[in-house]
């Protein structure tokens, strides 16, 4: 079991509304040493050398999930394989919503959409179907649709909440949720499937256009323009002040791709408008946009090496 004592230099770190992928104070010269001690020290270390683009060395926290499955650090694992990490680290992703815990189903559900390829999508929905509790079905699918549709208002976002447990399941599916559930009658559509059939088609619609290792944020190739042009108009419309939650997987998507401390975008844990928006004009000052290729993936600012061929062509004989 991972130990879960905090160090001082990683309190806020991994939290979007404090740190982040930064420390709170610079980790000890000896990192490297501490780091054998497993837990925080090889987290933060192997942190750091990801961060300096030698993503090899996430290879070092791939133990933290064989079963027994260990908690505690393992979640910020999550988070990083689905920022930095290659195929073995997207496909242990994959695995984990298929096959793994309930409580990391939220989690892991976030870092494949960070990821944003369309091969995960099908291991998103075998997570939403088994998922146990209301907020377990809105969140994997609320990112299922941050991958997927364009619109807020799409179907996706709308019917996401929309789902019948297996008999064997509804007596423990109402006792969490504290409520009786109305199930489908004969001949009515059952919401499972329909929502199920929902992604499906409009999976098959976005391979149609795009490969499944592109990385997508919106429904579109993901951009760090468009990012920071959709930071800019969350914080300056007065109107959206109440989805000022939207922001979280915005800021970790910025800093995660180009490496951009945006700690300052929050006060004592909450969104500061004007402090958002003077990290977003220094960034734009600082960095050139541009250079980062649309739909390609970064962290820090370093290109994530996609799979060879041979590795590709493994998988989707796998999956086949």
């Amino acid at each position: 079991m991972p130990d879960l004592n905090i160090p001082p230099f990683l309190l806020g770190t991994m939290s979007w509304v404090h740190h982040g992928y930064f420390f709170a104070a610079d980790p000890p010269q000896d990192l490297d040493e501490l780091a054998s001690r497993n837990g925080p020290f090889l987290f933060a270390h192997v942190l750091q050398e990801a961060k300096r683009g030698h993503l090899e060395a996430l290879t070092r926290l791939r133990r933290w999930f064989r079963q027994p499955f260990e908690e505690g650090w393992s979640h910020a694992a999550v988070t990083l394989f689905g920022d930095a990490g290659g195929l073995p680290e997207l496909e242990m992703i994959a695995e984990l919503l298929e096959n793994g815990p309930q409580e990391l189903l939220i989690r892991t559900s976030d870092a494949a959409c960070m990821a944003g390829q369309l091969w995960l999508v099908p291991s998103m929905l075998r997570a939403w179907t088994r998922a146990d509790t209301r907020d377990g079905h809105g969140l994997i699918g609320l990112n299922i649709a941050r991958m997927l549709e364009t619109d807020w208002e799409g179907p996706i976002i709308a019917r996401r909440y929309d789902y019948t447990p297996d008999p064997e399941r509804l007596q423990l599916f109402e006792a969490r949720l504290g409520r009786s559930v109305r199930v489908a009658r004969e001949g009515e559509p059952n919401p499972t499937e329909t929502f199920q059939r929902i992604v499906s088609d409009r999976l098959a619609d976005m391979r149609l256009h795009h490969d499944d290792h592109v990385s997508l944020w919106r429904g579109q190739p993901f951009s760090v323009r468009g990012l920071v042009d959709q930071m800019r108009e969350l914080i300056s419309n007065f109107s959206l002040a109440p989805l000022h939650s939207l922001f979280i997987p915005l800021r970790h998507k910025l800093e995660a791709t180009t490496g951009w401390n945006c700690s300052e975008c929050y006060k004592n844990g909450r969104l500061d408008s004007l402090s958002a928006m003077a990290v977003l004009e220094e960034l734009e000052e600082n960095m050139d946009l541009d250079a980062f290729e649309p739909g390609r993936r970064y962290f820090f600012g370093h290109p994530i090496p996609g799979p060879r061929r041979s590795e590709w062509l493994s998988r989707s004989l796998r999956g086949s």
